[in-house]
């Protein structure tokens, strides 16, 4: 990716996605009627995200883009995070700078190219040519093309994140269940896997090399249990070739049904 913004920073506050934080910015919102109604679902959400479970993820996310919904628009603006791509052009050719954010909880992580860093001395920024830095589960640096000596962000995932996702391979191929359920189990992971990850696109080599493993094990393990007319098939996970910016706060602005659909999707679930 040779976007040129190869410094970063992180910013954090200590304040917690909490329900009382996300009625005060949901009972302003277009359309709200009855802010007794909205801060008991906020509440009841809140109690669900509490679990830590698999039906933790969308309370956990919906409380999130609310509470943070102030901080979250402050940032796009003060850097332009989330400027149509003409926009970010003119931004360069001015040399205005641009940048790319996520935020990640109550962590804002930035990337910025160097006109960027030059407006904005108060962030303790960091060159990624010289340094990479672990940010969640990925290790994200600047490397030089030794042919072209074209600079370019890399994130691939970290090798821990690696050797969990073997592990967990390892656990549903070799496990006690019936044959049909741990090949769907792998399915899952698998897919799931992907779709968490799947923006990382240094990862590709890791993503192959998993693939390879998984169907490695339900061969030796799995396979040969299960009847010829089975369906012995397994995904073949794969990164996308570029990096995608994620969508911004969805109750920063109305929104077709389709991207709350997108927003809201299953796979978001992960794999606990």
């Amino acid at each position: 990716m040779s976007t040129r913004q190869w410094y970063f920073a992180s910013v954090t506050v200590e304040t917690a996605a909490t329900a009382v934080a996300a009625a005060h910015h949901a009972i302003r919102l277009p359309g709200v009627e009855n802010g007794a109604w909205v801060e008991a679902s906020l509440g009841f959400l809140e109690q669900l995200a509490a679990t830590g479970k698999r039906k933790s993820v969308i309370p956990n996310y919906i409380l999130e883009m609310l509470a943070f919904l102030d901080w979250d628009r402050e940032f796009d603006e003060a850097f332009g995070c989330r400027e149509p791509a003409h926009r970010r052009r003119i931004r360069r050719a001015r040399k205005q700078g641009t940048s790319s954010r996520l935020r990640c909880r109550n962590n804002q992580y930035l990337l910025a190219d160097i006109q960027l860093v030059k407006r904005t001395s108060d962030l303790d920024w960091i060159d990624l040519r010289d340094v990479a830095i672990q940010v969640l589960d990925y290790l994200i640096r600047a490397e030089e093309d030794p042919k072209t000596g074209v600079w370019r962000l890399e994130i691939r995932l970290q090798d821990s994140v690696v050797a969990e996702a073997r592990g967990y391979i390892k656990s549903i191929a070799t496990g006690r269940g019936p044959a049909p359920a741990r090949l769907s189990a792998l399915r899952y992971f698998l897919r799931a896997f992907e779709a968490k990850h799947r923006y990382a696109p240094g990862a590709w080599r890791q993503f192959e090399e998993l693939s390879k493993y998984a169907k490695a094990m339900a061969k030796r393990h799995i396979k040969p249990q299960l009847s010829r007319q089975a369906d012995k098939s397994l995904p073949a996970i794969r990164t996308t070739n570029t990096l995608i910016i994620p969508e911004a706060n969805p109750f920063m602005d109305q929104a077709p049904l389709e991207a709350w659909e997108r927003w809201f999707s299953p796979y978001r679930c992960g794999f606990d």
